[in-house]
């Protein structure tokens, strides 16, 4: 349309704002799932490295192969006696276990997780992280150069 004024690309202030609006409730969706995503990835073993969840022997019983390692799967019982719970995934694919070696282990949701290791939660919180000031980034961009500008 020649001669007609456009407000970054777009042909008229409401299409700029209603564009703005868009592009925020996509981000705003976007870090809600990067929140859900982190308190799953990360929660478990922050609990298990801080000593939550129930501390008991977790005995290697089977292990199928993937494209990330090995996964192990056993039976995990707890300490102060309770029933065995069978199949409970181990969470460090790349530590070497033995078919039926006996490991000390904390069980925090379906997985259980060494009771020496303090770090595997950092994984999982370096790349929330990132995700999370991806994001941050994505919103100022909005936020900066996308909404309409006055005048």
């Amino acid at each position: 349309m020649a001669g007609r004024r456009t407000t970054m690309g777009w042909q008229s202030r409401r299409e700029a704002v209603v564009g703005s609006i868009v592009i925020a409730a996509v981000l705003l969706g976007l870090s809600g799932l990067v929140l859900v995503g982190w308190t799953e990835a990360v929660a478990p073993p922050w609990r298990a490295a801080h000593g939550q969840g129930v501390h008991g022997t977790w005995t290697p019983t089977s292990v199928s192969g993937s494209k990330g390692g090995p996964i192990w799967l056993g039976d995990f019982v707890p300490d102060g006696g309770g029933p065995v719970q069978r199949d409970v995934s181990y969470s460090q694919p790349g530590v070497a276990v033995r078919e039926g070696v006996p490991v000390a282990a904390v069980e925090v949701g379906t997985q259980v997780y060494a009771v020496d290791d303090t770090s595997a939660w950092v994984f999982p919180a370096v790349v929330a992280s990132l995700f999370t000031l991806l994001l941050a980034g994505m919103c100022w961009f909005v936020g900066r150069h996308l909404r309409p500008r006055r005048g």
